[in-house]
C-alpha cells in the first residue's frame, strides 16, 4: 500500500511555490521506489504526459515513509474544459512491479484552477 500526503492543506500551489509532503508504503514487493512530479491530461483524444522532476527513494524497504519536495514550474498551468483537462499529480511507483499511487493538485497563478468556458453560440441572422 502507499500513501502520498501533501503539507499544504489546500490543493493549489502558484508558480515557484514549494510542493511537498512524504510518501508512506507498506507491504511493498520491489527493489527501488520514486516520487514523481507530473502532468497528464484526461479526456478525448490521445493523453499526454510529462515527466517534470523525480526524487528517489534513498533506502527502499518493504515499509517506510520518505519526504520529498519539488518546485511548482510556471507552466502548463491547470485547466478543466468540456472535451480535455490538464491535471498535476505526485506519482509514487515501486519497482519492478509499478504498483503507483498518485496525489493530484492544481498549478494556477490565480489560486484557483482554470475553468475553461464554451464559447457563445452564433446568433442566428432572422
Amino acid at each position: 500500500m502507499i500513501t502520498i500526503e501533501l503539507d499544504k492543506s489546500e490543493a493549489i500551489f502558484s508558480p515557484a511555490e514549494t510542493i511537498s509532503g512524504t510518501v508512506s508504503w507498506s507491504e511493498a514487493e520491489g527493489t527501488s521506489m520514486e516520487a514523481r512530479l507530473i502532468w497528464y491530461t484526461v479526456g478525448k483524444g490521445d493523453q499526454d504526459f510529462e515527466l517534470i522532476a523525480v526524487h528517489k527513494v534513498a533506502a527502499f524497504d518493504s515499509s517506510g515513509s520518505e519526504r520529498f519536495e519539488f518546485i511548482a514550474p510556471s507552466r502548463p498551468q491547470s485547466f478543466s474544459g468540456k472535451l480535455i483537462s490538464l491535471q498535476w499529480a505526485i506519482e509514487a511507483i515501486i519497482f519492478p512491479d509499478k504498483s503507483a499511487q498518485r496525489a493530484e493538485f492544481a498549478i494556477s497563478k490565480t489560486d484557483r484552477e482554470v475553468v475553461l468556458g464554451s464559447s457563445p453560440e452564433p446568433e442566428s441572422a432572422n
